[in-house]
């Protein structure tokens, strides 16, 4: 069973276009994320540590966003895609996105 998680209108600052001023002075951002993956182990056990911790996961985009240059808003989408399809690694027990939305 699939398990869509969005989260909608977060709000971050990043430097992002290709003009001069654009490349100085951080802008005003919006980002939808739409993951989709299986959560019934998470929504079973009813247990965070199994799923997406939602603020992790805020923390994470604000990081790439914020410390990345883009001139693109479809390089910073691309990026945050990727980022989303990473499998797992050993100590995480988030389960691995099968497919991700993500607007900008």
């Amino acid at each position: 069973m699939k398990t869509r998680i969005t989260l909608s209108q977060l709000e971050f600052s990043c430097l992002i276009g290709v003009l001069d001023p654009e490349r100085i002075n951080p802008q005003r951002i919006l980002v939808d994320v739409s993951l989709e993956l299986d959560g019934q182990s998470a929504a079973l056990a009813d247990r965070l540590e199994q799923t997406w911790d939602y603020d992790r996961l805020t923390e994470q985009i604000a990081f790439i966003l914020q410390t990345g240059h883009f001139y693109l808003l479809e390089s910073a989408a691309h990026v945050l895609a990727r980022w989303a399809l990473i499998p797992p690694i050993n100590d995480e027990n988030r389960p691995q996105v099968d497919k991700v939305v993500i607007r900008l």
